[in-house]
């Protein structure tokens, strides 16, 4: 551990810089668990350091002097009362870390749903990558339903209401497939979006690829959609 001091601006303004590429940490003897990690550019970060169920967990609080010592105290404070309340913010983080991108469930989709159906495999996988490519490395839970929409109009003007229909179709069935496997508990953020007519999917190059009916394609997605609505919160 490293030194600690009374924070006041004399001394975290007048803090000795560590050698050329090491960092310095200093603790305030007035916070628990708070302390300002000093590199040998002069860059000062308040940080707060607590163990939670036996691990060293940290917390970025901001940089000094944009944020003042009393405000970086505050703030470390109620993290510290959310802790001995039970509610550790640090949980979220570790949610946030093991949670899925859109790809790697499009990953499991295929594996475990559409590998069964391998000609429509195939023409999912280039569809996704097509359409949703985007959004592969995005975290789940940070597309929403507006989100949707608007890619959904966005393909009809650019590629065509068919293509913008199914786009949202398998999106659909992605989260779907997440929801039933455990692997995402929010919700749906391809339901409730209104599709085209069929009378307006003019996107006939789309129908048939790689010799295979548009017809298979959807087909596929029928045991899906069928539990949508069961997974709907």
């Amino acid at each position: 551990m490293g030194s600690k001091f009374n924070f006041t601006k004399t001394v975290l303004d007048t803090i000795p810089l560590p050698p050329s590429g090491q960092r310095k940490r200093v603790y305030d003897s007035k916070m628990r668990g708070l302390l300002v990690e000093i590199t040998s550019t002069g860059a000062k970060t308040f940080w707060l350091r607590r163990k939670v169920n036996a691990r060293s967990n940290w917390e970025r609080i901001g940089s000094y002097p944009d944020l003042t010592i009393e405000q970086a105290r505050n703030k470390a404070a109620e993290i510290n009362g959310a802790i001995a309340q039970g509610h550790s913010p640090f949980d979220a983080h570790q949610q946030w870390d093991q949670e899925l991108t859109l790809g790697e469930l499009f990953h499991e989709y295929l594996i475990r749903h559409a590998r069964k159906k391998r000609k429509t495999a195939d023409i999912m996988e280039r569809d996704f990558q097509r359409n949703l490519g985007q959004w592969k490395d995005h975290k789940l839970s940070t597309i929403s339903n507006t989100d949707v929409e608007k890619l959904h109009g966005y393909l009809a003007r650019t590629r065509g209401p068919y293509t913008a229909n199914r786009t949202i179709q398998l999106l659909r069935a992605i989260y779907n497939r997440g929801r039933i496997w455990k692997l995402f508990m929010h919700d749906n953020p391809a339901s409730g979006i209104s599709l085209f007519p069929r009378n307006l999917e003019s996107d006939s190059s789309a129908r048939i690829k790689s010799g295979v009916s548009s017809r298979l394609w959807l087909q596929s997605l029928t045991t899906t959609s069928a539990t949508s609505s069961s997974c709907r919160s």
